[in-house]
């Protein structure tokens, strides 16, 4: 799946807005992302604040995670590791919770033969449910079923983001 500027840019506008972004990407073979496209991609912190936010990217491996909980806004993962059994991607998934902030967002192609262990696509979404997900979209592109989903809050039970302007400026200062 090629990681087009469209894809990127809707990933970044819906990381919870941060004065410092910290993005892990989780792959099998050559990363996807490179600091230079990030921090070259409009965020919502930079466009509620008119500054750009501080974007530290990870090149992580599963097993191996240095975050602790809540420590990322987003994990891009559109080729993912091998797993070796179903409870190897279910554990993938809720280490993706994990470290994920509330409102943290996940990018991953659910279609990518390495998620079968899980089973069908429909299947890798259902245990993204059951993990905490919800969706902001899911999206079929040339095979692929592209999904964009965010770490659900109390508040928030249908998992949409929601970041107050006001909050966001007072972090600010």
């Amino acid at each position: 799946m090629v990681t087009t500027p469209t894809v990127l840019s809707d990933f970044m506008i819906k990381l919870p807005p941060t004065a410092h972004v910290r993005v892990a990407e989780f792959t099998h073979g050559s990363p996807d992302l490179d600091a230079a496209r990030l921090t070259a991609t409009p965020t919502h912190y930079e466009h509620v604040t008119g500054h750009r936010p501080t974007i530290t990217l990870h090149h992580a491996e599963l097993g191996a995670t240095p975050f602790g909980d809540e420590a990322l806004n987003g994990i891009w993962c559109a080729r993912p590791p091998v797993f070796t059994s179903p409870e190897d991607a279910l554990g993938a998934l809720r280490v993706f919770h994990r470290s994920l902030m509330g409102h943290g967002l996940l990018c991953l192609d659910a279609g990518h033969p390495d998620w079968q262990g899980i089973g069908t696509a429909d299947d890798v979404l259902t245990a993204l449910g059951e993990t905490g997900f919800s969706f902001v979209r899911v999206r079929d592109e040339q095979g692929h079923r592209r999904v964009l989903a965010v770490k659900k809050l109390r508040c928030c039970e249908s998992g949409r983001p929601f970041h107050d302007r006001r909050t966001v400026l007072r972090e600010f200062r």
